[in-house]
């Protein structure tokens, strides 16, 4: 009997328990000098976080006593809770919702916890330390060891407190950054934001894939309520980036999770600015091929930024206003750059924003004044903005400038000059190092002829193949490397690599422009090869007189291949017509014939004559000898040098590499 009204006893308890257990909030807030509240101190608010706002959910006045008391009958849900009083603020946590009383004593200087969890108490003493007690330290290494002190009780006896949390957001673990931002309640505080942005500030350093992958995984696995700021966050710190080019991390992630409808984003205008960010950025970005633009240029004549590309080593795409002050002060800089520019031919395509004719002119006249002969400057403008260069490449304001490579790839964008010409110069020291290593590479493997060039590149294959990112960026600027070496084997290893590992790998590259440039290369690149036959030529001399290559019945003949308005060919002009002459005048039999690819007659003629050009020289005006059809003139100067049968001994190559050949004729010839 006994045992059943004890057992019916503690049924009844814990029903109780369970019914009556208590709900809601009581926090009392003690001023000290009550005589001496300010006006903006009768009334207070209670307020809950929420990410970067606050949800106001309570107010009360000052009572006689100089006290704020809130009070509710229900419990108070997870988060960072903020109490305004005037001026001034005061914080607590709830770290898990249940009946919460606490109970505080503020003075100017002081916060005191009369009553309330353990939580809040080790908070008290964190706030008094951050706002008052720091005074009476030493330094900065003290203060940090008493908040090491503090975090390590916490770390202890409240495992799983906000303020821990809270605490965390100070890591530079982005492991405990991550786990902190999978912590659902962190959506009702205000440090949640900034927590998030020390995450992406410390993974912003990983390539763009990595980078990807790592804020997939945090949003894939956070909390519901999380996943929408989170995402947001993301996207807004890195589609202002400090590292150049994570504009392609802002438009995966709006595409990915916003535009698609997959979450829905927490503020509707910042999703039209979302939006719009795309449709500015998503066609120009890091390591896509640039868009074509074929503007009008001062001759009124169509000028295709694709055509200018493989002419220099790199390109520089230019958008510039007149009225732009920002223009004003990159643009002297830019032509100082590239008129001191020495480290071989450069590009720039110059687009004028706006559609004033006269203004555009008089700007060129006045500010782009060019004397660098391994320059190409090109000006264009498109009045009636028919290209849509201001989607293509984000142009919503100028001056913006991209950097492309001789492939037409964007390797840089939202530069300025003196992060233009620091990326330049840091790209030619990477280049350089390598070919230097490609260089002794290929020393090392003995033998120059083909078959040894052929199983050097295999090895490279063998060496990089696995990793397809290492293996386009080895194996392109291997090519690079090998089409323009001196030495023909080289050369022929350049077109073995392009069509094994390129044409034939084609699905390993994600540009398929590039793919194709390189099919035209070996296209050209099997023109007059060296031992073969050149392709005769019928061409106009100066008179109107028919000239064909075939008619020089030299025991050494030279084509040099140039145009009027390339500026590299007005130097190589000057030093072939020193080579000439000392070779001529060496008794060696020569001939050079110099032919013209461009369309004007009378710049030819002007040309030949600034330049005394007294050997024989050609055009082919109406196209009718196919000039481009039969010969690589991709890029000017060319020059070959053929022998008395016409047959190509050497081809592409530089005045020093002609020199050189000719001395060894020169000697061999008095030998004999």
């Amino acid at each position: 009997m006994l045992l059943r009204k004890a057992f019916a006893t503690i049924i009844l308890m814990l029903f109780c328990c369970t019914v009556y257990a208590k709900q809601g909030y009581k926090i009392v807030l003690c001023l000290k000098d009550t005589g001496h509240t300010e006006s903006g101190q009768q009334y207070a608010t209670l307020s809950l976080a929420q990410w970067e706002n606050l949800l106001t959910i309570d107010s009360v006045a000052v009572n006689k006593k100089g006290e704020f008391i809130f009070s509710g009958k229900k419990n108070l849900p997870p988060g960072e809770y903020i109490i305004r009083y005037g001026r001034n603020t005061f914080e607590f946590f709830v770290s898990s919702p249940a009946y919460m009383y606490e109970k505080y004593i503020l003075e100017d200087n002081h916060i005191e916890q009369i009553r309330g969890n353990k939580e809040n108490g080790v908070f008290t003493r964190f706030q008094n330390l951050i706002n008052y007690g720091w005074k009476e330290l030493a330094g900065a290494a003290q203060l940090q060891q008493k908040i090491d002190s503090i975090a390590a009780v916490t770390e202890k006896e409240l495992p799983s407190s906000l303020f821990l949390t809270m605490l965390r957001s100070n890591t530079d673990n982005p492991e405990l950054l991550e786990k902190s931002l999978h912590d659902k309640r962190i959506i009702h505080t205000r440090f949640g934001k900034s927590l998030a942005k020390k995450f992406f500030k410390e993974i912003e350093y990983n390539s763009n894939d990595t980078v990807i992958r790592i804020l997939d995984s945090l949003i894939t696995n956070a909390p519901s309520d999380l996943k929408p700021p989170l995402a947001a966050d993301a996207f807004d710190y890195f589609s202002t980036p400090r590292i150049m080019g994570q504009e392609t991390v802002a438009c995966y992630l709006a595409n990915q999770y916003f535009i698609n409808g997959k979450l829905e984003h927490p503020d509707k205008e910042g999703l039209f600015t979302m939006k719009a960010f795309v449709m500015f950025n998503e066609k120009s970005l890091m390591g896509m091929p640039a868009p074509e633009l074929n503007l009008t240029d001062t001759s009124a004549n169509a000028s295709s930024l694709h055509t200018l590309i493989p002419r220099g080593e790199y390109t520089i795409l230019y958008f510039y206003t007149d009225d732009c002050i920002a223009c004003k002060l990159e643009t002297p800089q830019l032509v100082d750059f590239v008129n001191e520019f020495n480290k071989g031919v450069l590009n720039v395509y110059a687009v004028y924003a706006q559609d004033n004719a006269g203004r555009w002119k008089h700007y060129i006249e006045q500010n782009f004044y060019i004397y660098n002969p391994f320059i190409n400057w090109v000006n264009v403008y498109d009045p009636q903005a028919e290209s849509k260069f201001h989607l293509l490449y984000n142009v919503i304001s100028t001056p913006q400038i991209y950097l492309l490579n001789k492939e037409g790839i964007i390797i840089g964008r939202g530069l300025n000059v003196k992060s233009l010409k620091e990326l330049i110069e840091r790209l030619q020291q990477e280049k350089d190092d390598l070919h230097l290593f490609f260089s002794r590479y290929f020393e090392a493997l003995g033998s120059q002829d083909s078959t040894t060039v052929h199983r050097g590149i295999d090895t490279f294959y063998q060496k990089s193949g696995s990793d397809n990112a290492l293996f386009k960026e080895v194996f392109s600027e291997l090519y690079i490397f090998l089409k323009n070496a001196i030495d023909y084997n080289l050369q022929e290893g350049a077109a073995y690599l392009g069509e094994k590992y390129i044409v034939n790998k084609s699905e390993l590259w994600d540009n398929q422009a590039y793919v194709n440039g390189i099919k035209r290369a070996l296209q050209l690149f099997n023109m007059n090869k060296l031992g073969d036959k050149a392709v005769d030529l019928t061409l106009l001399d100066e008179a109107g007189a028919p000239l064909s290559v075939y008619d020089l019945k030299n025991d050494y003949k030279v084509l040099y291949f140039f145009n009027t308005t390339c500026g590299v060919c007005t130097e190589v002009t000057k030093e072939l017509k020193n080579t000439y002459d000392h070779y001529k005048a060496a008794g060696l039999d020569i001939e050079f014939l110099a032919i013209y690819t461009g369309k004007s007659r009378q710049e030819w003629l002007r040309y030949i004559i600034a330049n005394n050009m007294d050997w024989k020289n050609g055009w082919d005006g109406d196209r009718s000898a196919d000039i481009y059809g039969k010969y690589n003139l991709e890029s000017v100067p060319s020059i070959y040098l053929l022998d008395r049968e016409n047959t190509v001994i050497a081809k592409d190559i530089n005045p020093d590499t002609l020199k050189g050949l000719l001395e060894m004729l020169s000697a061999a010839g008095k030998k004999n």
